[in-house]
């Protein structure tokens, strides 16, 4: 009777839109987690085509360095419109807060942590930085280079022709790239298993 009012999706193990948030329903990228948080923390361009899961990769990342006693780490996107009201929002600063006002946070925060800002869905953004000769993507070099700050960009077209044929880019060795494939085999298998088998 139940069933009956139900449908398919409202008791599906899967997900059809958004990145998975949960651990559990999280499969594979073992190797390329393995190999980020083992390293010291730096900078990474993550390239796929939508879908691909990237926006599940970086909420991963997250929920591993979020009790991390040494890393500050924020999940956040970055609109052409304002891109540092985003930073700002995630520093707790003001919406009006210029760029001078996001460094000196960044640069005398009492904090012992490393700030790691994982940004997600970064076309639009690096696109729209790009026609303004690069103010944005300069900071975040610079902040990077001083060893204040890591960021973790993940997109597709646009990121991966700014971080590899553009030379005037600041994304041009900025970063190890990460190119984003399908999911390995063992991952599909339990992608397939284990939702079902915990139903």
């Amino acid at each position: 009777i139940i069933s009956a009012y139900l449908s398919p999706k409202d008791i599906s193990p899967y997900l059809t839109s958004g990145p998975v948030k949960n651990k559990s329903l999280f499969f594979g990228r073992t190797q390329i987690i393995n190999n980020m948080i083992n390293k010291k923390i730096s900078n990474y361009i993550i390239i796929g085509s939508r879908g691909i899961g990237k926006s599940s990769l970086l909420k991963a990342l997250q929920r591993h360095f979020q009790n991390d006693s040494e890393i500050e780490c924020f999940y956040t996107h970055l609109t052409g419109e304002n891109p540092f009201k985003d930073l700002a929002a995630c520093l707790n600063l003001p919406d009006n807060s210029e760029i001078e006002e996001i460094k000196y946070c960044l640069s005398h925060s009492l904090s012992h942590k490393k700030y790691l800002f994982l940004i997600d869905e970064v076309d639009d953004f690096v696109m729209n930085d790009s026609k303004a000769k690069y103010p944005v993507l300069s900071f975040m070099r610079k902040l990077s280079e001083e060893e204040k700050c890591s960021f973790i960009l993940a997109g597709f077209w646009n990121l991966y022709y700014l971080s590899t044929s553009d030379y005037k880019s600041p994304l041009k060795n900025y970063g190890e790239i990460i190119y984003l494939n399908e999911l390995e085999e063992s991952a599909c298998y339990d992608l397939c298993t284990k939702p079902m088998r915990n139903m």
